[in-house]
């Protein structure tokens, strides 16, 4: 009997820790912590896109490095997604190069910008990959000087190939045509070259 009331109360006592954990578990992908060697060449294939503005050959590479089921966790690419009706590989295809073309972290910097370092950091928890970008962006308060931002990119790796995506994107509050229109009236109007999507 002392040894019933015993396990009782060392059971109630771990069940608020039991909770926090599930709580803090629901949603989120199981880690792998694979060895050394592979965390290396996960930092690698994580680095690919970000070792210079990305050329055209490298946005038809990224889906060769990407996972069949890559999840898109930024936000632009997920709404244009929705209006398109698109996924994953999909969205990124069909989105990267207009987002290069718009005003925001993929547009080239002005030519007079400091140099910053796509590469800052790059840090590596079990199969997460967390990109830390220095970059230097016009000083709203000193006319043609520039002040130094960060920015992060973190990759979930599945089997040598980025499965997951996270950043600190949001939804700009003067949205951009390709999160008013789909792509089939952006491709009608003149003055836009909407990317090409194959037909499903």
């Amino acid at each position: 009997m002392r040894y019933m009331i015993f396990g009782a109360i060392v059971a109630a006592n771990m069940l608020p820790a039991m909770a926090v954990h599930a709580a803090t578990s629901v949603g989120k992908p199981e880690s792998v912590c694979p060895d050394p060697a592979t965390i290396e060449a996960n930092k690698k294939l994580a680095t690919t896109m970000f070792q210079g503005p990305p050329k055209p050959e490298e946005i038809e590479k990224g889906p060769e490095i990407m996972d069949k089921d890559y999840i898109q966790h930024n936000p632009e690419f997920k709404r244009f997604g929705e209006i398109n009706h698109l996924h994953g590989l999909e969205e990124f295809k069909a989105l990267m190069p207009m987002m290069m073309k718009a005003n925001g972290p993929f547009a080239p910097p002005p030519p007079d910008a400091p140099k910053g370092n796509p590469l800052y950091m790059v840090l590596a928890d079990c199969d997460m990959i967390v990109i830390l970008q220095q970059r230097y962006l016009p000083d709203p308060q000193h006319k043609g000087k520039y002040y130094e931002a960060f920015w992060f990119d973190a990759f979930r790796v599945k089997n040598g190939k980025l499965a997951e995506h996270w950043d600190a994107a949001e939804i700009p509050k003067k949205l951009p045509d390709f999160l008013l229109k789909p792509l089939s009236e952006l491709a009608k109007e003149p003055s836009t070259k909407a990317p090409a999507t194959k037909e499903k």
